[in-house]
């Protein structure tokens, strides 16, 4: 009781005075401890929008890094799938396998090297050694694309004259059943 009275007492003194005891801030006037809450509220924003925007500024290179990679994935399967048809001589897939190579090797090279235009920073160093395993397959993926490109008009000739020979032998074969 008499801690109470004592407590009760310090704080009609401290009252009296002005003064206000706040924890880790000690014992100064109401205005004072405005001011240095006030301070440090307006420095704990500063620090929380800075992190914010570090935050978002990494996230925003991951999110391209991760697109990158996945345009990669998607232009090597479309190249893929457009060399079978230029091989059968399909003139469209022509356009379609540069296009494909091309993206694909300057993807996957920005990835290694980074590439302002694209806004591709280079991915770290513990992908270095999958992205040195993968390179040369690209470039190896590249000179075969432009060997098929080199070849475009005997392919799409040889192409014709399969088609052509398809008509042919389904006449032929009507001609023979008859």
């Amino acid at each position: 009781n008499t801690e109470s009275l004592m407590i009760s007492a310090e704080e009609a003194r401290l009252a009296q005075e002005g003064l206000v005891d706040v924890p880790l801030l000690g014992r100064r006037p109401a205005a004072q401890h405005q001011r240095t809450l006030t301070v440090l509220l307006g420095v704990g924003i500063l620090v929380l929008g800075g992190v914010t925007l570090y935050v978002l500024s990494q996230t925003e290179k991951v999110s391209q890094q991760v697109a990158a990679s996945g345009q990669a994935l998607m232009q090597s399967q479309r190249l893929a799938k457009s060399v079978s048809q230029a091989l059968v001589g399909s003139p469209s897939a022509f356009p379609e396998v540069r296009e494909s190579a091309d993206v694909l090797a300057g993807t996957v090279r920005a990835l290694k090297n980074g590439a302002a235009d694209m806004g591709i920073d280079p991915l770290g160093a513990s992908f270095g050694p999958q992205l040195d395993g993968l390179l040369p397959k690209v470039d190896l993926a590249e000179r075969n694309a432009k060997a098929v490109l080199a070849q475009e008009k005997i392919l799409t000739q040889v192409g014709d004259a399969l088609r052509t020979i398809n008509r042919q032998s389904s006449d032929l074969l009507e001609i023979a059943e008859t």
